[in-house]
């Protein structure tokens, strides 16, 4: 096995983690939430999405950073980018900023 496979083995393991994490995390609090900003069943939805929606623009932009610039560069981004997602979800307070969390948590 090369340097870069033992490298990147446990940084894909580390962001499935993650991003299983980033999964089920919500579900539980989503109805504090609700509760906290006042969403209703539509928003509480859109915000699970918001997720899912945050991966699927992400594709791109990874794709062609792990051809520019390799994959252990995007993934220490991505790594980054889902940390400060975590952190954003965490302190806020208002449903725009859940919003914006959620998705650079999915990005």
């Amino acid at each position: 096995m090369s340097t870069h496979n033992r490298v990147s083995y446990p940084a894909f393991l580390v962001l499935g983690i993650i991003d299983a994490i980033g999964y089920g995390i919500i579900g539980p609090i989503v109805p504090a939430i609700s509760n906290a900003t006042g969403a209703g069943p539509a928003a509480a939805g859109a915000l699970v999405a918001t997720f899912g929606a945050g991966m699927v623009i992400g594709f791109y932009p990874a794709g062609y950073g792990v051809r520019r610039f390799g994959a252990a560069t995007v993934l220490a981004v991505a790594l980054g980018l889902s940390a400060v997602g975590a952190v954003g979800f965490l302190s806020s307070t208002s449903l725009p900023l859940f919003f914006a969390a959620r998705f650079l948590m999915g990005l």
